[in-house]
């Protein structure tokens, strides 16, 4: 590993176990200038507006240590609810030194959406976004496993599972003919 990247990692680690402390001390902390994190109705801890945030804006990059697909897959195994697709070679777990952003939970009717910018991950607002509330985007999931992976976003056209919008209506009349 460099000196460089080295650094960043404890840099990054510091940051996360900052952010950790302060949810726990005061229940929410400030991740930048326009969200929170703090407790979800959704699931545990999740981030919300503190300020408006217009249309087409970048709300926060999702950062987190960059790692192998092979890395990424033994992850998986254990813990890996924060790994994040970057490219065909990396993945980002934002669970290790990430800046909160990983505590952006999933929404069926989602106000932000992820995008992929030259190697980075920035979430980003789908409409007007009022403070207060919590943002959300869709993780895109498919199928498989959806069992594992309950959804309590509370939108109309959620089916209780995590799965990509793509997917939903197929896996809701799945769901349907099982019962």
């Amino acid at each position: 590993m460099s000196k460089r990247k080295s650094q960043r990692t404890r840099r990054l680690l510091a940051r996360q176990r900052a952010i950790e402390r302060e949810l726990r001390k005061s229940g929410r902390c400030a991740l930048n200038d326009s969200v929170e994190a703090r407790a979800s109705g959704i699931h545990g801890h999740g981030v919300f507006a503190i300020t408006p945030i217009p249309r087409g804006a970048e709300i926060i990059e999702y950062i987190g240590e960059k790692i192998s697909k092979a890395e990424a897959t033994r992850r998986q195994q254990t813990h890996g609810v924060y790994i994040f697709i970057l490219n065909t070679r990396v993945d980002v777990d934002g669970a290790t030194g990430g800046n909160g952003a990983h505590l952006i939970n999933h929404g069926c009717g989602p106000n932000a959406e992820a995008m992929i910018d030259e190697n980075r991950i920035v979430i980003c607002a789908l409409r007007r976004i009022r403070p207060g509330d919590e943002i959300t985007y869709d993780y895109g999931f498919d199928t498989e496993d959806h069992e594992d992976h309950r959804c309590r976003c509370g939108a109309p056209a959620c089916i209780g599972f995590i799965v990509a919008k793509r997917h939903r209506k197929r896996l809701a009349a799945r769901i349907q003919a099982g019962r």
